[in-house]
């Protein structure tokens, strides 16, 4: 398990994130907001035959990880106010793992995936009372970086929506295209920011984004699919009209069989550039059902987390 900076270069701290990383990032989005713009018949067909590029929904990878770090510090603040030494558990740390294990009891898939954790970060075992209690883990380094504030550098755009489901709920308009800022103000009363504050409460489980056809808009997604049928019934009518009887009926034998030729290669294309988005989205289907599967696991995690919290907390205050 590697940690630092993860292939990022020039950052301002051991994590693999830092002050001049947004910079950066608000300087692609800006350019690709740009390009958006400009964007012609060509570029939009290509998406819709191949997808968006990136093709991974997110969030990256340096997003889950100050999403990681930034729960890690809450933990331990709050198990330092409650007396517990400020320690995590390794089953504090499963609503933040990649392949989150199918419930708490499973202690070897909460220890594996904890344990990546806690050697990204350089955890410390730490001193326990009760040997029989569960290991806990302190971060000093992490939690002294906290205490300097320049821990976290602000998100990228795709980490504001890790924990919000508002863009990601199971329909065809979320799975085909993106819907327009105007579309979802007019539908959600105007609730169209969804950015992550790294300086608040983390949210209580990482959730990742669900894969999407294309990043086109409604009337772009529109347009492609309306090229799409007219191309195919334009070119099934062009093939019946050069033959005998046709409105454009060849004569001349050579020319003919030239022009079937070139409509068997027209007749493919217009058929794969329908049935290969087709074939990509039942792809994307299967694949989202497993990212469905690992949030609801991260879900359930963080459920019966807190329900051990208030637990342990009311046996407290009746001790």
């Amino acid at each position: 398990v590697r940690r630092g900076e993860w292939g990022h270069e020039g950052q301002s701290n051991r994590w693999g994130w830092g002050r001049h990383e947004s910079d950066a990032a608000a300087s692609r989005s800006a350019l690709a907001s740009e390009q958006e713009e400009y964007r012609g018949l060509l570029s939009v067909a290509v998406e819709f035959l191949f997808g968006p590029e990136p093709f991974h929904p997110g969030p990256e990878d340096a997003d889950k990880w100050k999403l990681r770090g930034q729960a890690i510090v809450a933990l331990s603040v709050t198990s330092a106010i409650e007396e517990k030494g400020g320690g995590v558990a390794l089953s504090d740390l499963a609503p933040y793992a990649d392949r989150p294990p199918s419930s708490l009891g499973n202690a070897n898939a909460v220890n594996a995936e904890g344990l990546k954790i806690l050697a990204h970060f350089n955890g410390k075992p730490a001193a326990r009372a009760d040997p029989m209690e569960e290991a806990c883990f302190v971060f000093p380094e992490l939690m002294a970086e906290a205490e300097r504030g320049d821990l976290f550098g602000p998100p990228s755009k795709q980490a504001g929506r890790m924990n919000s489901g508002d863009d990601d709920r199971d329909t065809a308009e979320n799975l085909l295209f993106v819907r327009t800022s105007s579309s979802i103000s007019a539908s959600e009363g105007g609730r169209v920011s969804n950015d992550l504050d790294v300086s608040s409460t983390p949210p209580l489980y990482l959730r990742e984004r669900r894969y999407v056809l294309t990043k086109l808009d409604q009337s772009q997604f529109g347009r492609c699919c309306l090229l799409g049928f007219l191309n195919l019934i334009g070119i099934r009518w062009l093939s019946s009209s050069v033959r005998r009887g046709g409105l454009l009926y060849i004569r001349n034998a050579a020319l003919f069989v030239a022009a079937d030729r070139l409509l068997a290669v027209l007749r493919f294309y217009s058929m794969l550039f329908l049935v290969l988005p087709l074939g990509r989205l039942a792809v994307i289907t299967v694949m989202n059902r497993g990212v469905d599967r690992r949030n609801r696991r991260r879900m359930e995690a963080a459920d019966q987390l807190t329900e051990r919290r208030s637990s342990s907390s009311l046996l407290s205050l009746e001790s």
